[in-house]
């Protein structure tokens, strides 16, 4: 057996007796008992035994593609937790659009929500609020001017669909579901309709803190300081793909404070297998487009996290206490076995070539190509299939 694969079984066996209470002068003796086990049963095993042993392996594989490996979920935990998402508003306001319905069918609501149970840090700052508080505000004298009237005319799937605003549309559909609420009333679940901006701010505040775990900073307590040419500079990109000027400066703010507090913090200097921490949640991705555009001359990474990923890869990834269940259930018992069955070898081939390519890197280089490739899914939409993961896996290990 390889000195590096007996020290690792060394430590392991070490540390399962430590969680087994093992005591600790008795412990030396044991490892030993159970080394010597492992090594007569790898070189002089029965074909029987060598069988039960690759399909325990390929049950673990399985596991470990469903994130149900502790260490997978001790990952993803830190990566949440790790993370501080400025939260934009084609997220907020879809999501306020859901209040009426029932929670599993809250969409947009149950991420964020789930973004709070796994500790992410979700942030709005000024721009993002006086944003929000304009949004409702307009939609209030939107409703007023051209729908109050009118509500018998949009109460099927066929009107409701040309209904452009989303919270009408959201108020719409209730009516048309046998609710006979006003839209005040709709809109009271969220703010008092019709204060003045600094107090529909201040109730915003504690609604969206309460409810989905935002929380509100002043731009002053962030610690960063914006450049009012780069403000400029990348507000004028982005007025080609924003409804009004003000809009695009908004967002010019945000991103650009987020790349700051990037610097500030020195998240690219920082040693991690989680990639930067700081991002913009965000379902416009036009916008990075104008970013690209703005900043030809110094790419900057992207600070665009894709719902897609806070959903796939935190929000739904298993927990410990879960994972460690299955592990105790699964292991070693005939069903577990069974599973072996379901991993294709081909499957097996790919993962065994990933653990080969790295067995010679630093754990600092491994942390460091974990750490791009974390960024990587945080921020861009790949081909899903069986090849395309293959095609992802060869082409970032060729990097490496």
């Amino acid at each position: 057996m390889p000195a590096n694969l007996e020290n690792e079984l060394e430590n392991i066996i070490s540390l399962a007796l430590e969680n087994a209470g093992v005591a600790q002068a008795n412990r030396a003796a044991v490892g030993l008992a159970v080394l010597a086990t492992i090594r007569d049963l790898l070189y002089h095993g029965t074909n029987e035994e060598l069988e039960y042993l690759r399909r325990l392996s390929r049950s673990y594989l399985m596991l470990f593609l469903l994130k149900c490996d502790p260490h997978v979920c001790t990952y993803f935990d830190g990566l949440a937790a790790n993370l501080r998402v400025f939260v934009c508003n084609s997220l907020i306001v879809p999501a306020l659009s859901e209040i009426g319905l029932a929670p599993h069918n809250r969409r947009h609501w149950n991420l964020l929500y789930s973004a709070k149970q796994a500790n992410v840090k979700l942030i709005i700052n000024k721009s993002t609020l006086d944003e929000l508080v304009s949004h409702l505000q307009r939609v209030q004298r939107i409703y007023a001017d051209d729908y109050s009237g009118l509500k018998s005319h949009y109460s099927d799937e066929r009107t409701l669909r040309y209904v452009h605003e989303i919270l009408i549309r959201a108020y719409l559909y209730e009516r048309a579901n046998g609710t006979s609420i006003s839209f005040d009333r709709f809109l009271n679940r969220i703010v008092t309709p019709g204060l003045s901006k600094a107090l529909m701010a201040q109730e915003l505040q504690a609604f969206l803190y309460d409810e989905l775990g935002i929380q509100f900073v002043e731009d002053e307590a962030l610690g960063v300081k914006l450049d009012e040419t780069e403000i400029a500079m990348l507000s004028e990109e982005l007025k080609q793909l924003k409804p009004t000027e003000h809009q695009a400066k908004n967002d010019a703010k945000t991103i650009l404070t987020i790349y700051a507090l990037r610097k500030k913090d020195n998240e690219a200097g920082k040693n991690g297998a989680f990639g930067y921490s700081t991002w913009w949640l965000s379902k416009d991705t036009t916008t990075y487009r104008a970013v690209l555009n703005c900043y030809k001359k110094s790419p900057r990474v992207s600070c665009y996290l894709r719902p897609d990923f806070l959903l796939n890869y935190i929000t739904l990834s298993a927990n410990r206490r879960q994972a460690n269940k299955v592990f105790d259930k699964m292991f070693p018992t005939l069903i577990g076995i069974s599973f072996s069955h379901h991993v294709t070898p081909e499957v097996c081939e790919v993962v065994h070539q990933a653990v080969l390519s790295h067995k010679d890197l630093a754990a600092s280089r491994v942390k460091a190509v974990v750490a791009n490739m974390s960024t990587m899914l945080m921020t861009q939409a790949y081909n899903k299939g069986a090849n395309s993961l293959r095609h992802f896996l060869e082409e970032h290990l060729s990097k490496s």
